[in-house]
Order: C-alpha cells, then structure tokens, then sequence
C-alpha cells in the first residue's frame, strides 16, 4: 500500500470517530492525546505533502464541504489534510477562498455584551 492510500484509509477512520461525536468536550487526556495523534499523522505523512498538487488539496476541501452540506470547520477535516492545507495556504480562510468556498465572517463573541450605544443630548 502506497503513502496517498494509507493516509486515505487513515482520513476515513478519523472521519468515522468525528461523526461519532469522539473529539467532541474532550477532557485534558483526551485532547492530549488528539494532539499527539495528529502530530503523528502529520510527520508519518509529510513526504505525502510534497507529492500533493494544490488542486489535490482544494478538492480534498470541496469534497468534505460537499458531505456536510456547508463549509468544514478545521477539526472537520483529517488533521494531516488540515496542516497540509494551513502550511499551503497559510491560514483556513485563505484554503477556503482557495478552494471556492466562502469563509465566515462571523467572528465570536468572547462571552462579552455589546453595549448599545446611545445618544446623550446636552
């Protein structure tokens, strides 16, 4: 089995454990492991990085923007596809632009109000 194809393979099973809610309010140990999981993902398959086209990537995107009905959150995407397409496009908006997808422009809310500004007549 070639590199592309164990990373494909790799790619499905993450995606299997994403829809089953796996990485979803991890406690401390659960993120430290997620972590460690994807920087594994990332060095075994870096010599795969350098093979892939830019196109190869942007349809990777597509096709995950495709199977959810709306633009993939980066936790969303196989963690190696993911620094892969940060380390390409330097940061997820510019890949989402890249790839023909809109990025949001919604920026959160840190738990801070607006306060609504009001005119004081003098």
């Amino acid at each position: 089995m070639d590199l592309f194809e164990a990373c494909r393979l790799e790619a499905e099973k993450w995606k299997k454990m994403e829809t089953l809610g796996a990485f979803r309010n991890m406690d401390q140990k659960r993120a430290e492991q997620y972590c460690r999981y994807r920087s594994a993902c990332v060095h075994r398959y870096m010599p795969l990085y350098n093979r892939m086209s830019d196109e190869a990537l942007l349809q990777i995107l597509r096709d995950r923007a495709e199977e959810l009905g709306r633009n993939p959150t980066r936790r969303e995407i196989f963690p190696a596809y993911h620094i892969f397409l940060r380390l390409r496009f330097k940061n997820w908006p510019s890949a989402l632009r890249a790839a023909g997808l809109k990025p949001s422009k919604e920026k959160k809310k840190h738990g801070k109000c607006e306060k609504k500004k009001t005119k004081k007549n003098f």
